[in-house]
C-alpha cells in the first residue's frame, strides 16, 4: 500500500495513535502497528514510496478515528499499480480509508482505484463518516484498467470531501467486459470540487458500459466549478436522486444554457431513484452556476403536512361530535 511492506504480503490496517491534531502522516510512530520505514536515496517525489513494498501495490488500509492529521501536502495512492506483482493475501475488497468521529486528513494529490490482475480483483472503497472531512488537491478514482461493474471503488460519504479537481476513471482498453469505475454516495454529505469535475479523464468509454455514478440521499450535495462536456457522452454517468433529496451545483462552461442543463435531465444524466424524470426536476439559475433539486417534496415535509392533516381532521371530528 502505502504505508508499509509486510513479508506475509497480508493486507495490513493502521489506525492512527498519534496527537489528536496537527499530527504528521508521516511519523511512523504515530501508526499502529508501526510501519517499517526503509531508507530510500534519493527521497522519492511522494513520501508514500518509504512506505510501499518493493512489488509498489499501496494496498494496506488506513484508519483515522477523532484526529486531525496532514501529509504536509505530499500524496496518498491507494491502488495496485500498473506493472506490479500483488501477492496472495492483498486481493479483494478492502477500505481504503476510514476516516470516523470528525477525523480529518489534508493532503496533496489522493488515488484510490480498483484494478483486475489476471482474473483477480482488487477493490478499494473509502468511508468518509458523518463530520469527518477529507481535504486534497486533485482526486482520481475509479478503475485502473478493464474492470468490470463489481470491480468499481466505492465512496461512502457521511461527512464532507473537498478537491481542488477531479479525475473519474472509466473501465478501458477491453470495452466489451470493461464496465466498472466508480460510485459516490453522498448519504448526507457533500462533494465539492473547485475547479474541474472530469467524468472520465481516461477518454475511451467506447461502449458506454463503465460506470460513473454519483448517489445522493438524506440531503446528500455535490457541487464543481465545471462540469465537463464528457458527461453526456455515456448513458452510465450520472447523478442519481435516491429519496428526491439534496442539490446539484456547477459552473455554466460546458452547459451555458438552461436549454443544455434540461438536456442533462431528459437524457438520463441527472435522474429520480434510477429514473428519467425529466418533469421532476427544478433548474435555479445562479448567475455564474446551476443548481438543481427535485420536486419531490422531502420526507421531512410530507411527514408535517400529513401531520398536520392529521390534527386538522381530529380537530374537526371533535367540532362535529360537539355540535
Amino acid at each position: 500500500m502505502l504505508l508499509t511492506s509486510q513479508a506475509s504480503a497480508q493486507i495490513m490496517n493502521y489506525d492512527w495513535t498519534g496527537p489528536s491534531s496537527g499530527g504528521d502522516w508521516k511519523t511512523a510512530n504515530n501508526w499502529t502497528p508501526v510501519p517499517d520505514l526503509p531508507t530510500v536515496t534519493p527521497p522519492q517525489i511522494t513520501w508514500i514510496a518509504d512506505w510501499r513494498s518493493s512489488n509498489r501495490t499501496n494496498l494496506d488500509t488506513v484508519s483515522i478515528d477523532g484526529a486531525s492529521v496532514t501529509t504536509g501536502g505530499y500524496a496518498l495512492e491507494f491502488y495496485l499499480v500498473p506493472g506490479a506483482n500483488p501477492l496472495s493475501g492483498q486481493e479483494g475488497t478492502h477500505t481504503s480509508l476510514t476516516l470516523s468521529n470528525n477525523a480529518s486528513l489534508t493532503a496533496g494529490n489522493f488515488r484510490v482505484s480498483s484494478s483486475r490482475s489476471s482474473g483477480i480483483d482488487y477493490i478499494r472503497n473509502m468511508d468518509i463518516q458523518s463530520g469527518s472531512s477529507l481535504n486534497v488537491n486533485l482526486l482520481t478514482t475509479g478503475s485502473s484498467n478493464w474492470t468490470p461493474a463489481t470491480s468499481s471503488t466505492t465512496w461512502s460519504i457521511g461527512g464532507s470531501v473537498q478537491a481542488a479537481n477531479f479525475n473519474g476513471l472509466l473501465g478501458n482498453f477491453f470495452p466489451a467486459q470493461a464496465s466498472g469505475g466508480y460510485f459516490i454516495n453522498l448519504d448526507g454529505g457533500s462533494l465539492t470540487v473547485a475547479g474541474t469535475f472530469n467524468w472520465d479523464s481516461n477518454g475511451i468509454d467506447e461502449e458506454n458500459l463503465a460506470n460513473g455514478r454519483i448517489n445522493l440521499s438524506n440531503g446528500g450535495t455535490i457541487s464543481a466549478g465545471t462540469m465537463t462536456a464528457n458527461w453526456s457522452e455515456s448513458a452510465n454517468t450520472y447523478i442519481d436522486f435516491l429519496d428526491g433529496t439534496g442539490s446539484v451545483t456547477f459552473g455554466k462552461t460546458n452547459f451555458d444554457t438552461i436549454v443544455d442543463v434540461q438536456a442533462l435531465i431528459d437524457n438520463g444524466q441527472i435522474r429520480l431513484n434510477g429514473a428519467i424524470s425529466p418533469t421532476e426536476f427544478q433548474i435555479n439559475d445562479g448567475g455564474s452556476v446551476w443548481e438543481i433539486t427535485s420536486t419531490i417534496p422531502e420526507p421531512s415535509n410530507v411527514a408535517f403536512a400529513f401531520g398536520a392533516l392529521v390534527a386538522l381532521s381530529i380537530t374537526f371530528r371533535r367540532r362535529q361530535a360537539h355540535h
